[in-house]
């Protein structure tokens, strides 16, 4: 290699090292958002994106999802039920008859990807965060919530915990 591309491509490094150091944090945003800011922010970000967020207090969060299953038509809900929210889940589709037939993750995808992919209305799977400053929902698929759950199914309904919402990524 001639001398002349060796300066270059030496200047190229050392300009590119410089930029992406990773203790230099300076260019993190950072906000001094309290927790309305942050949910209000990261709801006008999710519906940017044609998300619906539904604010409910833990206890009565059942209820919103009895209401968002009936405007949504869902017949048939997929859920984990050795996840998080399972129990709760089943409870109240058992003291609900027009709640949605519910359908288990409890098959390999080939024995069943006709149903899942034709006959499942909606997957509802927990969330390990969210991201106020950019909208970002942080789902965290595993054994018991595959990622399957919140792909394939029309209708995702994700719950996310208040107190999972971050103000940025960095946080």
């Amino acid at each position: 290699m001639s001398d002349a591309k060796s300066n270059i491509l030496a200047r190229i490094k050392q300009a590119g090292a410089a930029q992406t150091d990773p203790l230099n944090r300076a260019h993190i945003s950072v906000h001094d958002w309290d927790m309305e800011e942050r949910i209000g922010k990261f709801t006008l970000r999710m519906e940017a994106v044609r998300a619906e967020v539904y604010r409910c207090d833990k206890e009565p969060w059942t209820s919103v999802l009895s209401k968002v299953c009936e405007e949504k038509s869902i017949g048939n809900l997929l859920y984990a039920p050795d996840a998080q929210w399972g129990d709760d889940i089943k409870q109240l589709a058992d003291s609900e008859t027009s709640f949605p037939e519910l359908s288990l993750y409890d098959q390999d995808i080939e024995e069943w990807k006709q149903e899942m992919f034709y006959q499942t209305d909606a997957g509802i799977t927990s969330s390990l965060g969210g991201i106020a400053e950019t909208g970002t929902l942080i789902l965290w698929p595993d054994a018991e919530e595959p990622r399957m759950m919140s792909l394939v199914p029309p209708v995702h309904i994700a719950i996310l915990e208040i107190d999972k919402l971050y103000t940025t990524f960095a946080e």
